[in-house]
């Protein structure tokens, strides 16, 4: 039974790798250029640009890493 554990441990971290596929927007390059900040007293609202940040560099770090496999 060696084998059946090797497979389903292959099958888990195979699951685990594509996961963050399946949170990708259809279209990622147009969801990361349309893209609207509220404004504040003076600027933007540092929240809301923090989050864009983290959230267009996550996108980017997952598309590196599908090309790549």
């Amino acid at each position: 039974m060696p084998e059946h554990n090797a497979a389903a441990s292959e099958h888990a971290l195979m699951q685990e790798i594509t996961a963050p596929l399946a949170n990708l927007p259809d279209d990622p390059v147009r969801t990361s250029a349309d893209v609207e900040f509220p404004l504040t007293l003076r600027g933007y609202d540092r929240i809301a640009v923090d989050a864009y940040v983290k959230q267009t560099s996550q996108l980017v770090a997952e598309l590196q890493a599908t090309r790549f496999a």
